[in-house]
């Protein structure tokens, strides 16, 4: 099984753009590896009917893109038809493709496995079908299987992002945060800024005021691929933070950040680290190449959080500071 297994490393070790990209990758690999057509369906919660959203593969009446297939009952073997769930173990239930149906298709042998979303709930199937017994093997199944996974982490992901961006729109209306990003914007972040220099004012807790400059290739700021590049990057940089650490929309193509009990710079090298490796898999496959510079300042010492953000701003670029390290230059 090796060699088959190996084919999915291309699916596993990129971070695809869109479920309709993902989904493009999977049935390209399965069509290599799984005898048969490969087929991708889509499943409305309550329905007893799956529509096909997307074939590859030979062709086979009835299995076009767009028709309904009907589900059948739960088996104990769960969406594999006759004789491949036969020595596997660990299968369990889930609906499979109604038998009496797919045999009506002039169907021998199919694999139908669910693409299951952490809350449960099926969002659809990803299946092999042929017109022949004794196509599929363990291995077959082991494919569609892991396929499954990762196309339902796309499904629940995309999702995921949709309903985010739902909700910053209502957040972005009702506190004024920036409608990009869905982050405050420069006077909200302040005000955030503000507590925390005033604590290290105190000799409370000391922190540091960061500032990324993002570039997308040679786009000027405001066009819809540099737009695309900053949104890119504050979601990537919200991923890197702490949850305790404000991140906001101060300029044009800026983020900052309030890294709260960072003392050094190395602290924050720590962070433009991780938010690159971040960016990188987000942007992958992006027209334009995303770059970041950063820059950084403590709070301490400073005559105000505006002032503070003020500094680490004029730290990014190569006119004072090295932007790449964020130390005086």
């Amino acid at each position: 099984m090796e060699g088959p297994l190996q084919s999915l490393y291309p699916l596993i070790n990129r971070r695809f753009q869109s479920f309709a990209e993902a989904t493009d990758a999977a049935l390209d690999l399965l069509t290599a590896q799984v005898p048969g057509e490969i087929l991708l369906g889509q499943i409305e919660p309550g329905e007893d009917r799956m529509r096909v959203i997307d074939v590859r593969g030979a062709a086979i009446i009835g299995i076009e893109r767009g028709h309904m297939l009907p589900l059948g009952e739960t088996k104990p073997a769960g969406g594999l038809g006759p004789d491949v769930a036969e020595g596997l173990e660990g299968t369990t239930g889930v609906n499979d493709l109604d038998p009496a149906y797919m045999k009506s298709l002039g169907l021998g042998e199919w694999i139908a496995l669910p693409l299951e979303m952490s809350d449960g709930a099926i969002a659809g199937m990803i299946a092999a079908v042929s017109q022949r017994r004794g196509d599929y093997r363990s291995e077959h199944v082991v494919l569609l299987g892991l396929t499954a996974r990762v196309l339902a982490y796309e499904w629940e992901r995309v999702r995921t992002r949709t309903e985010l961006r739902t909700l910053r729109q209502r957040i972005s209306a009702a506190t004024h945060a920036d409608t990009d990003t869905g982050l405050p914007g420069r006077a909200g972040f302040l005000d955030l800024l503000e507590r925390e220099w005033k604590l290290a004012r105190r000799g409370t807790v000391e922190s540091m005021a960061v500032c990324f400059h993002v570039e997308a290739g040679d786009e000027p700021a405001g066009s819809p691929l540099a737009t695309l590049a900053l949104k890119d990057a504050a979601e990537a940089l919200t991923g890197a933070v702490r949850s305790t650490d404000p991140v906001g929309r101060v300029g044009k193509m800026e983020l900052g950040v309030a890294m709260i009990g960072c003392t050094d710079f190395a602290g924050v090298d720590a962070l433009a680290e991780r938010f690159a490796h971040s960016l990188r898999r987000v942007t992958h496959g992006r027209p334009v190449e995303v770059r970041v510079a950063h820059g950084a300042m403590a709070l301490a010492g400073t005559t105000s959080a505006a002032a503070a953000l003020e500094l680490a701003e004029r730290a990014v670029g190569g006119e004072s500071v090295a932007s790449l390290n964020g130390r005086p230059g």
